[in-house]
């Protein structure tokens, strides 16, 4: 007799499953995107689009900086807050893109299972002439 315990259990660790896979497609997408220099850009742009107060005080800060060890400190905390925003956008994008990347990955999956039943029906006994 099967436990409607354990049922809902496997339900649940497959679920998780998915979950792990998509977020861990998600992640790989991002990677894809940031070694893409236009798509940076375009993810820049939008950026530059948006309120730039946060960036423009740690330039500013960068720029004034008479010590050049707190120059390179703050000129990298500039950095890293342009590529947490890019990050940020393309985060938001990778949810989708994986999704769309899943249904098309089933769709040729059908495709190939719908052109292997025709072949087979076609030729039911390959080699057999």
């Amino acid at each position: 007799m099967i436990d409607p315990v354990d049922v809902d259990l496997n339900r649940h660790l497959n679920q998780l499953d998915r979950q792990d896979a998509r977020s861990e497609a998600e992640d790989e997408k991002v990677e894809e995107w940031l070694a893409d220099r236009a798509l940076v850009f375009e993810a820049l742009e939008r950026m530059a689009e948006s309120d730039l107060t946060d960036f423009l005080q740690i330039a500013a800060q960068a720029i004034v900086a008479k010590d050049l060890e707190i120059k390179q400190k703050t000129e990298a905390r500039a950095i890293g807050w342009l590529e947490d925003g890019v990050r940020e956008i393309f985060r938001s994008k990778a949810g989708p893109a994986v999704e769309a990347d899943e249904r098309q990955s089933e769709i040729d999956q059908g495709e190939a299972e719908m052109e292997a039943h025709q072949a087979r029906l076609e030729d039911p006994m390959p080699g057999e002439y």
